[in-house]
């Protein structure tokens, strides 16, 4: 992530890094004068402090039994931990969260993913070859925890920013304009920006709050670089914009034959090449021209122009070029009501997954903890396309099968196996079928004596239309378990499913939930379908096994109203007769519903 082999370089340069003190980097900024860290909406005597969010998920999830799909009351404990004490130290947070990939982040991302593939598929080879939780060095992070982290550090009261464009720049512009005390992060690009420290994600002790903080002075002096000239660094060692195998050809010309990719033989050399480059617009294009040629022309000036923030300018470009994001998406539709109502829902945190359809007409989906070997169940990704297709409707107005096909379509980045991610998948939207008056989101927002209207809505989105007299008198989570169950098993084969498989089904069904709630005008409160409200990873393993132990529904729950509960949600799931199409009987439903 960020500047390759960059911070191994920093812990290993002279005066490049310090431990601090959360605690007291606050109170020394507190005595900085006044201003320092400052702003308005914070308590008085109290700092800034940007966090860039996903860097910091692996620090927050600490249960041990990661990969049956996440211990989410735990985690809902650690972050709760996390920012009380930041509240002690007399910190605000404000987290930043990406919502979607850029063009030029695209490739690498695309790497990342197929790598985490690999990753997974011996995940997967360790749980069938020793029956035991892998330890922490294969650690991936559970389903959509990233996705509902979002979720859940807002509903701790903790202020969320999400970023429809790069986050990194507005991460960096945002500390660099409120003067946060730093960036906690573990993204070297952060050195590169002109802008606040950079403290470490990785190195964070959540006992004491200690961490390192990185000096992008003592990095300049050590390379004899000024700070204007880091970005072109950053893009000529490689990061995110430019990648390794593409700096081949340049690399050669500063370290002779060296092959390696050791940080301190190759960040040396080409600071050395950079100090000794005229200061000037032309000559990036001359490495352009010889370096790349296979690429267009001006990405390396692009590149550049990534680490600067507004107002920021450096010798090494032609700052009168306007080098405004070229890959900004015009919205799927231009109707302003529905703009300005989906960017308000998405302010209020109600509405990330439309927001991102809607705004930039792309869908981006990572890796989901699945089995590649089995054969019987399908990737999440093909299991809730329908569902996403029946979100496009109501979100692009697609009310007939006509209008669909007349709507622009979505391009999907979908992680599974099997999916080489060469390109996206364009995806049509889907209408509901549904009596009456065809449906949209708009409508379904805007009318308040629309309550059955839009729970019948939300289950013809899992394909449930028939099912509204049957669900609709059940609480929000119950209606989530049932509404899951049923898709499920219409969809796919739960016949001897792996249970780490079945659990990141199960979550990601829960962020369709929500996505689908927000686009039919938000029938339920969407805190009944968290998966904290829902879902153990743990206890879903435990009970998983029981069951295939032929062990009953009365042994599995603890107390008679277990039981009725459970009775009568088997009953609701079950009392319409199975269509043509599904594929699992009755006692299935019971073993994945009492297992759940």
């Amino acid at each position: 992530m960020g500047v390759l082999g960059l911070m191994t370089f920093m812990n290993n340069c002279p005066g490049g890094c310090e431990k601090v003190s959360l605690h007291e980097l606050a109170t020394c900024r507190r005595g900085a004068g006044v201003g320092a860290g400052v702003r308005p909406g914070v308590g008085a005597g109290v700092r800034r402090m940007a966090v860039d969010a996903p860097s910091m998920v692996r620090t927050w999830y600490t249960p041990e039994a990661w990969v049956q799909g996440g211990q989410w009351k735990e985690y809902m404990a650690s972050l709760s931990r996390f920012l009380k004490a930041l509240h002690n130290a007399h910190l605000h947070p404000v987290f930043f969260f990406d919502e979607g990939i850029t063009q030029m982040k695209l490739q690498k991302w695309v790497q990342r993913r197929l790598k985490n593939g690999q990753e997974i598929s011996e995940i997967f080879k360790y749980v069938r070859h020793t029956g035991q939780q892998p330890g922490r060095k294969m650690f991936t992070i559970p389903t959509c925890l990233c996705t509902f982290s979002k979720l859940a550090l807002r509903s701790l009261g903790a202020e969320v920013v999400i970023c429809l464009g790069e986050c990194d720049k507005e991460v960096a512009r945002y500390a660099k304009d409120m003067d946060c005390i730093g960036i906690l992060s573990a993204d070297s690009d952060f050195l590169i920006y002109d802008t606040v420290p950079l403290l470490s994600a990785h190195k964070l002790n959540m006992d004491d709050m200690s961490t390192v903080m990185y000096s992008r002075e003592a990095l300049c002096r050590q390379l004899g670089l000024a700070v204007s000239d880091l970005p072109v660094l950053a893009c000529l060692v490689g990061n995110d914009h430019v990648s390794f195998d593409e700096l081949q050809v340049f690399r050669t010309r500063c370290v002779g034959n060296y092959r390696g990719c050791r940080a301190d033989v190759i960040i040396p050399r080409v600071a050395q090449h950079v100090s000794h480059l005229p200061h000037e617009h032309d000559a990036l294009k001359s490495i352009e021209r010889s370096c790349f040629p296979m690429r267009s022309q001006g990405v390396l000036c692009d590149a550049v122009a990534e680490y600067l923030l507004p107002g920021q300018c450096t010798p090494w470009l032609d700052c009168t070029t306007d080098r405004s994001e070229a890959d900004v998406e015009s919205p799927l539709c231009d109707d302003a009501n529905l703009l300005q109502l989906v960017q308000e829902k998405t302010s209020a945190g109600q509405m990330n997954f439309v927001h991102h359809v809607l705004f930039t007409g792309k869908v981006e989906w990572s890796n989901a903890l699945e089995d590649p070997d089995e054969a019987s169940l399908p990737p999440t990704a093909l299991i809730y396309r329908l569902v996403r297709q029946h979100i496009y409707s109501l979100v692009l107005g697609a009310r007939s099968v006509e209008e669909a096909s007349m709507k622009p379509k979505v391009k999907e980045w979908m992680v599974y196996h099997g999916n080489s991610l060469n390109e996206p998948h364009l995806i049509s939207a889907v209408p509901l079928t549904l009596p009456g008056v065809p449906l949209d989101m708009y409508g379904l927002w805007q009318s308040e004596d629309m309550s059955d209207r839009k729970m019948q809505a939300f289950l013809a989105c899992f394909d449930l239309a028939d099912m509204f007299q049957i669900f609709k008198s059940l609480q929000p989570a119950h209606l989530a378990l049932c509404c899951l169950l049923r898709y499920c098993v219409t969809k796919g084969s739960p016949v001897a499913p792996r249970a780490v498989h079945l659990g990141s089904m199960f979550v990601r069904g829960l962020y369709m939930l929500l996505a689908v709630n927000a686009a039919c005008g938000e029938p339920f409160e969407q805190e009944g379908l968290m998966p904290w409200m829902l879902f153990d990873g743990k206890l879903f393993q435990l009970k998983y096994h029981q069951a295939h132990n032929s062990s009953s529904p009365t042994a599995l729950l603890k107390t008679k109203e277990q039981l009725q509960i459970f009775g009568n949600l088997f009953e609701m799931c079950t009392s319409a007769p199975l269509r043509d199409n599904d594929v699992n009987s009755p006692s299935t439903m019971t073993e994945v519903l009492v297992t759940s």
